[in-house]
């Protein structure tokens, strides 16, 4: 099992790679509503998962809904705080 410590680096590992694409992600999402259900959905395991597994699962379901809205090429609204 991970120390909370190294569970908040996986985190901002993920978050960085996160911001290293956003030049080259969609601005859009790619996914429907019912691919991301479908993604994360399911019956809740009777027993828990690791951390670890629970952080690194979550980010990659999510990923295709996703909307790139820190990057450079997206002109959608203007929501601020957009930058780390």
């Amino acid at each position: 099992m991970k120390s909370r410590a190294a569970l908040l680096h996986q985190a901002a590992d993920l978050a960085a790679e996160f911001l290293e694409t956003l030049p080259d992600r969609d601005v859009r999402s790619t996914a429907t509503r019912a691919d991301l259900m479908a993604s994360m959905g399911g019956p809740l395991p009777e027993h828990g998962s690791e951390a670890e597994n629970v952080v690194v699962d979550l980010a990659h379901a999510a990923d295709p809904g996703i909307v790139a809205s820190a990057g450079p090429r997206y002109f959608g609204f203007v929501i601020g705080g957009g930058l780390p």
